[in-house]
């Protein structure tokens, strides 16, 4: 269910022509919910395109939220590094333009180590090429830079 809550004048990033930015509140019952802004070239929120873009953007987060629902039932056994663990793996949808369909997410990573906590982005891709044993495997040696990171904080006394 979509709900628009409202709207501002912009331009699209792709092709430089007025576009309409728009946000409205994605909810799946079980799964979770979220504030989605999105644009779209569309003027009216009745016609066809603009249906359109709210039915993609719908399927997109709701196949969004089954992958993060897939990642927090991962072994938290597979999620301990040499100095902490994975405390969290978050997808954050990445906003395309009016003239693109939204399809990247950015993997954002929270890593607890020394009684401290650090949140960390690694790079947009594809939701549809997630593939959760790849993708701990990058966080796992992203998120042990950071705790390096981390332990030399806590010992600088920051």
């Amino acid at each position: 269910m979509i709900k628009a809550e409202n709207e501002n004048l912009t331009k699209c990033a792709s092709c430089g022509k007025p576009a309409i930015r728009r946000q409205v509140f994605v909810h799946h019952p079980g799964l979770g919910g979220r504030f989605v802004v999105y644009e779209t070239h569309s003027d009216s929120m009745g016609n066809e395109e603009h249906g359109a873009a709210l039915r993609r953007c719908d399927d997109f987060h709701l196949a969004l939220y089954k992958s993060i629902s897939s990642l927090r039932l991962i072994d938290r056994s597979k999620l301990t590094l040499a100095i902490g663990i994975i405390q969290d793996i978050e997808l954050a949808s990445v906003m395309p333009s009016a003239c693109e369909v939204r399809s990247f997410v950015k993997p954002l990573i929270t890593v607890r180590a020394f009684d401290r906590e650090q949140t960390l982005e690694l790079p947009a891709r594809e939701l549809a090429s997630i593939d959760a044993d790849a993708l701990i495997k990058e966080a796992k040696i992203a998120a042990s830079e950071v705790t390096i990171r981390i332990k030399t904080e806590k010992e600088a006394g920051r």
